[in-house]
């Protein structure tokens, strides 16, 4: 479901910034 990629990071984070900041603290 987690992409590796920065292009993908992007993407969420534009469409689902909300999203991105949860993968955010998982990943950290």
């Amino acid at each position: 479901m987690k992409r590796g990629t920065s292009k993908a990071s992007s993407q969420d984070e534009k469409k689902k910034p909300e999203k991105k900041a949860s993968a955010s603290k998982q990943s950290k």
